[in-house]
């Protein structure tokens, strides 16, 4: 287990994305592809905030998966996983391989 200690929430996002990115990068180096699973929630916005800026990510070797959705409600529901993650990863990168909601 690795324990960080950040002094706010904007590093500790910056910290998580870092990391993030390099396992992507690694396992497009390994595999040629990397499957990603992404949560939802206020707390993942930094995180998400700072991977998608992360320009060395290539995004189209990445396949998405949503590991968190409300069951029955329309893709276009403003609480739906979808439009939180549009909002927040999708709309800044290119696109990727495929995505799973």
């Amino acid at each position: 287990m690795r324990i960080t200690i950040c002094d706010d929430k904007k590093d500790l996002g910056m910290q998580a994305a870092k990391k993030g990115a390099e396992h992507i990068k690694n396992a497009i180096s390994e595999k040629g592809f990397a499957n990603v699973a992404f949560v939802t929630g206020a707390s993942q916005i930094e995180t998400l905030k700072h991977l998608r800026q992360e320009k060395d990510v290539d995004w189209k070797a990445v396949n998405i998966f949503f590991l968190d959705e409300y069951m029955g409600i329309p893709d276009n529901h403003k609480a739906s996983s979808l439009i939180f993650l549009s909002d927040n990863v999708l709309s800044y990168i290119e696109k990727p391989l495929s995505i799973h909601p």
